[in-house]
């Protein structure tokens, strides 16, 4: 909440500087001079009106600050000449007190420096006034009791913004907080759903053929056809228990696009899964994969997700040179079209040998103990 939403303490703001603008019109037939004091007042009044609008926002301009800040001064130049010595009191010397809710909205709008200025500029020609009207010692006694209120209002701004900021501080850090834990569950809920759907799918698959293979088995008619089918299901159940993290849609229709065309591919993960803090490099673990296996148009590659939380992924590719120049470009290109901050892509390769290594290095996942 900010102060320009607290109608109540801009009310209370208004009652308060009224009541000292009665004080001063009371004790006017004191001053020496009231048309000074009537145009102390005003100064008062007008900074008042200016600083407790709703129209400037929660923040003040620098220059509006600078020139709120010469209210107390102004007021303490018009208004102290006017008392004699025996009526500098505190119910006299009004204008102090009623600076107060100015000071409190420059402090809460994040113009502390101006505030102090402002309370400093007041107290200063306050005392200048009173030390050479009553002497340095009794000036300066009085002009600690009277300017008392301005630093209690100024130090009350300044202490309520810090710790206004604070707050709001904590409380989007708690909010980000929430935030990211509904995004877990969320994700988590995801994955759940995801998993329940693609073991429905694998039943679907699977019980068929299995049944299939039953009938046909009993008599002995296994033909080549369902023998292929078998190899087909068998791999797909591999890369579904072997490597729950790497596999996704994507990844599924591009294995067996290459392995529809003759190329041998495993995939492994040893991490077993993915951690919800891992979800933007799981991403590109897969977007790797796909490019590598997308890539090899013959021949083997086995991508792997380690144990190692240092290492996210190594591929290995067999195959001719120009196949495995073109898997480490396609690699390449996607680690330069997807970065992120820790991750490190290392591809080497053996053109003459038809070998090549690429290894995904980033820092180890945090996991909240």
């Amino acid at each position: 909440m900010t102060w320009v939403d607290a109608r109540a303490l801009v009310v209370a703001g208004w009652l308060w500087v009224g009541l000292h603008a009665v004080v001063a019109l009371w004790r006017l037939g004191e001053a020496r001079s009231a048309g000074l004091t009537l145009l102390a007042l005003a100064a008062v009044l007008a900074g008042s009106a200016v600083a407790l609008s709703r129209r400037w926002g929660p923040r003040l301009s620098r220059r509006l600050a600078w020139g709120l800040a010469l209210v107390p001064a102004t007021a303490a130049a018009l208004h102290s000449p006017q008392l004699d010595g025996a009526h500098a009191d505190a119910q006299a010397t009004w204008w102090p007190r009623a600076v107060g809710p100015l000071l409190v909205v420059m402090g809460l709008a994040g113009r502390g420096r101006q505030a102090v200025v402002g309370a400093a500029a007041g107290t200063a020609v306050l005392w200048f006034e009173l030390s050479a009207r009553l002497g340095a010692a009794t000036g300066l006694a009085t002009t600690l009791l009277l300017a008392m209120p301005l630093w209690v209002w100024t130090l009350g701004g300044l202490g309520i913004h810090r710790l206004v900021v604070r707050s709001a501080a904590q409380v989007a850090a708690l909010a980000d907080a929430e935030a990211a834990d509904r995004s877990r569950e969320a994700a988590a809920v995801e994955r759940g759903r995801a998993a329940r759907a693609r073991r429905n799918e694998l039943q679907q698959s699977v019980v068929p053929v299995l049944h299939e293979v039953a009938e046909r088995g009993s008599g002995g008619t296994v033909d080549a056809g369902l023998r292929r089918r078998c190899d087909e299901l068998g791999q797909l159940l591999r890369d579904e228990l072997r490597a729950p993290g790497l596999v996704d849609d994507t990844v599924r229709s591009v294995v067996a696009a290459a392995r529809g065309r003759g190329v041998e591919v495993s995939l492994v993960d040893d991490a077993r899964g993915t951690h919800p803090e891992d979800e933007g490099m799981t991403a590109v673990v897969r977007r790797l994969v796909v490019a590598a296996v997308e890539a090899l148009p013959h021949g083997q590659v086995s991508a792997r997700r380690p144990a190692d939380d240092a290492v996210l992924l190594t591929v290995v590719v067999h195959a001719r040179q120009e196949a495995v120049a073109a898997v480490a470009r396609a690699m390449r290109q996607v680690a330069a079209r997807h970065r992120l901050a820790g991750l490190e892509l290392d591809v080497g390769s053996d053109g003459e040998g038809g070998e090549l290594f690429a290894q995904l290095r980033g820092r180890p996942p945090t996991t909240p103990r």
